[in-house]
């Protein structure tokens, strides 16, 4: 899919045009972006410090940042969100953390970002985008807020199906889901500040591709620029491709001509905000990696 979608968007393109825009960007304009973008890393950390804190358990700070980091990276190489399942993974062998009840503080953390998000693209697409768009958009739109309400009543059914579990699941399955099942209602407390810390990841969503658009010298209508940063977070949100890998480009090649913005703008703009939130992950995730395996490989040689 991520293939196709590529492909799809690069045939739709002049290269050379495209190229023009990019060579002329604004340096600056695209550092604040950069910078932006990860800042949110020490934000999602403290929130997911508050989640476990929730549950009576303190873990550092950089720790969390590491874990979160590596986890981006493994969801840019893999389908399917395994960096979650990976970040449970790096908290199990290097802090000794309980992995259900650290997949419980994740879904916690994904079930806020998904609705929040999704709320936020439905308010905004409403009022302001309604008639203008193709009704493709108003498709897309209408299905994540379908999305969202399977998400609230699949957490409505999360605590109904483990007393089905009880009777139906081998006993080390229903104490590990009962630890998943505390640890994600546990650790949803403080809810004002949880969804104050998630609208601002979402507002640095917003203002890194603002950021993009000014250094290519584009118009940057502000709802515009908001609906679509949600909808390509919503888009790298669904384990569908890697990181949104080709859903995400292709989606900014669809939108960005109907609010005045050229297809060879639109395809530099995509290239500079996909380096920032996907391609330096994977590159810089990549030698992160590299470095802890050859840190280990010594350390186990001595």
């Amino acid at each position: 899919m991520a293939v196709v979608a590529l492909y799809w968007v690069c045939t739709r393109i002049d290269l050379r045009e495209t190229w023009q825009y990019l060579s002329r960007s604004h340096l600056s304009w695209f550092l604040i972006g950069f910078g932006s973008f990860y800042l949110s890393l020490p934000l999602r950390a403290w929130r997911w410090q508050m989640l476990y804190a929730n549950l009576g358990q303190q873990v550092p700070l950089s720790v969390l940042m590491s874990a979160i980091f590596r986890a981006w990276t493994v969801n840019c190489a893999l389908p399917g969100r395994a960096g979650d399942l990976y970040s449970a993974y790096v908290l199990r062998t290097e802090r000794g953390q309980d992995v259900a009840e650290t997949l419980g503080t994740i879904f916690s953390a994904r079930v806020l970002d998904l609705l929040t998000l999704i709320v936020l693209v439905a308010g905004v697409f409403h009022l302001r985008f309604q008639q203008e768009l193709p009704p493709i958009f108003g498709t897309l739109v209408y299905l994540a807020l379908g999305l969202g309400v399977a998400v609230v009543v699949g957490v409505l059914l999360l605590s109904r199906f483990r007393r089905l579990g009880d009777r139906l699941l081998p006993q080390r399955f229903v104490v590990a889901y009962g630890r998943f099942a505390d640890a994600t209602f546990g650790s949803v407390k403080r809810v004002p500040v949880l969804l104050l810390v998630t609208l601002a990841l979402w507002f640095l969503e917003a203002f890194r591709f603002w950021c993009v658009l000014g250094a290519i010298g584009a118009p940057r209508p502000l709802a515009q620029v908001i609906f679509l940063a949600l909808a390509a977070a919503v888009l790298t949100t669904l384990p569908v491709t890697p990181g949104g890998l080709g859903t995400v480009e292709a989606l900014y090649q669809q939108f960005l001509p109907h609010v005045g913005i050229t297809t060879s703008a639109a395809a530099s703009a995509t290239i500079l905000d996909r380096t920032i939130n996907y391609w330096f992950i994977l590159v810089a995730g990549g030698i992160y990696f590299l470095i802890r395996r050859g840190k280990y490989s010594r350390r186990d040689a001595a």
